[in-house]
C-alpha cells in the first residue's frame, strides 16, 4: 500500500463532512506535549523529537491519531513524518513514497555520532532533562537558631506538592520527577513564565516543589487531595459546585 492510501484510508474512517475528530486524550498531548514545547512549528523534527521522547513502545494507532491530528492542526510537515512512522508499525518496513520525510527516522543512528545525544547542548550529560538525581533531605548538623539568625541562611516554608525540577530554555520547558521521570503539567500558563525567565537569564534549572494552592486561600496541597477537600466542603453546601483548583504553583528550593 502506498503512504497516501494509508493516510486516505485513516482519515475517511475519522473524518465527518470533511473535518477530522481528534480525540480529547490527543489534543490534550497536543497543548501539552507538543504546542508547549514548540514541536508544532518544527515539521518533521517536531514529530521526531515528539517520538524520541515519548515514544517508546508506541503503537500504530497512536501515532495515527497524532498525525491525525497535526493534519487536523495544519502542521503538514509534522503530520507526514507521524504518518510514515505509523505506516511503518503497522507493515514493518518504511513506506516507498516516503520522500525526505523517512531520511531521518527517530530510530537513525545518523542523528548523532553519539548513543544517545544530550538534548541541550549548553548543559553536561548530568545535567540532562531526565538525567537529574536531586539531592536528599539531611539533618542539620546545627540547631534551629542558628540558621534562623545567621545571615548566610534564608528560610521558606515547606509545600506539600511534589518534587519536580525544572529545565528551562528560551523555546521549551522540560518538567522531571525525583524518579528521573519527565511529566507534563497542566497549565501553560507556568511554562511561558519559565520560557520568558530563560529569555532573560539563558538555560537554567530550578529544584523545587509542583503545588496547589488551596481553595481557601490558607494552605497548599497536592492536586488530588485538595481535589478531595473541594468535594467535601460542596457536600457540606460550604461552597458553590463550581469552584475548582487553582492554577499549579512552582516554589524553588534555596540553596
Amino acid at each position: 500500500m502506498e503512504l497516501q492510501s494509508f493516510i486516505n484510508e485513516h482519515v475517511s474512517k475519522k473524518s465527518k463532512d470533511g473535518i477530522i475528530n481528534v480525540t480529547s486524550a490527543i489534543n490534550k498531548r497536543w497543548e501539552t506535549r507538543i504546542v508547549t514545547q514548540g514541536l508544532d512549528s518544527q515539521g518533521a523534527d517536531g514529530a521526531r523529537s515528539y517520538l524520541a521522547r515519548y515514544g517508546n513502545n508506541i503503537a500504530a494507532p497512536k501515532v495515527i491519531d497524532l498525525a491525525l491530528c497535526a493534519q487536523a492542526k495544519g502542521a503538514e510537515e509534522m503530520a507526514k513524518a507521524f504518518w510514515v512512522k505509523a505506516y511503518e508499525l503497522t507493515f514493518g518496513s518504511l513506506p516507498q513514497d516516503a520522500g525526505d520525510t523517512a531520511l531521518l527516522p527517530v530510530s537513525s543512528s545518523t542523528r548523532s555520532k553519539t548513543e544517545n545525544p544530550p538534548v541541550l547542548a549548553d548543559l553536561p550529560n548530568h545535567l540532562q532533562p531526565g538525567k537529574i538525581h536531586t539531592m536528599q533531605a539531611v539533618d542539620a548538623p546545627e540547631d534551629r537558631d542558628h540558621y534562623i539568625n545567621n545571615e548566610k541562611y534564608l528560610g521558606q516554608p515547606k509545600r506539600d506538592g511534589h518534587r519536580t525540577v525544572v529545565i528551562a530554555t528560551p523555546d521549551e520547558v522540560w518538567f522531571q520527577t525525583r524518579n528521573l521521570n519527565l511529566v507534563d503539567i497542566p497549565d501553560i500558563r507556568l511554562t511561558n513564565f519559565f520560557k520568558e525567565a530563560a529569555q532573560r537569564l539563558g538555560t537554567y534549572i530550578l529544584d523545587g516543589e509542583l503545588w496547589y494552592r488551596s481553595f481557601d486561600g490558607r494552605s497548599t496541597e497536592q492536586q488530588p487531595r485538595l481535589q478531595n477537600g473541594i468535594l467535601k466542603a460542596n457536600q457540606q453546601q460550604m461552597l458553590p459546585l463550581s469552584i475548582l483548583p487553582s492554577k499549579p504553583c512552582f516554589l524553588p528550593d534555596l540553596v
